[in-house]
């Protein structure tokens, strides 16, 4: 017996962590860091707005929602970096994927005011969609156009809520 098969195993670089053992997956930790800390950003500016109720909701419900729900999906995507089991691989960085949907967030931000629900949510879905290279242009034609029909419904129509339906160059 060599004086490696004596020793115990531990986590040193050179030596895999033993079966089903656990070992941190440092991209969830710092991705699940990042989405709370956007979150609580989030929630500190959105901290004047009013909040309302269900029934009567204010401009600060759904940031504040969002954030929220952002911060417990933080904390999970964070728990899981922590539990990852070790024989199962680390994700690799999907850049293409990262580029697209910020832009789409991007896309959404920048082109309610100016364009309208309806056409923001088309576009914003479309810029979304490229984000995957399995994306066929049909599908997300008829995704787009069924998310801008259903939200500008539920939000504009159904909730009242005080959005511009139409681009206002119009």
């Amino acid at each position: 017996m060599s004086a490696r098969d004596d020793t115990p195993p531990h986590h040193d670089a050179g030596i895999p962590p033993p079966a089903g053992g656990r070992v941190m997956n440092i991209r969830d930790v710092f991705a699940g860091l990042v989405v709370i800390a956007i979150s609580v950003l989030a929630l500190w500016l959105a901290r004047d707005y009013g909040f309302g109720t269900l029934r009567r909701m204010r401009a600060g419900f759904f940031p504040n929602v969002l954030a929220w729900a952002g911060v417990g999906l933080g904390t999970l995507i964070m728990v899981r970096g922590f539990l990852m089991p070790a024989d199962e691989p680390a994700h690799p960085l999907r850049l293409r994927r990262l580029l697209f949907i910020t832009a789409a967030f991007a896309t959404f931000g920048l082109g309610i005011d100016p364009l309208g629900l309806p056409l923001t949510v088309f576009l914003t879905s479309l810029v979304g969609s490229m984000g995957d290279r399995e994306s066929q242009a049909r599908e997300a034609l008829l995704l787009a156009l069924g998310l801008a029909a259903g939200i500008s419904v539920l939000f504009i129509g159904l909730l009242g809520l005080p959005l511009p339906l139409y681009p206002g160059f119009f």
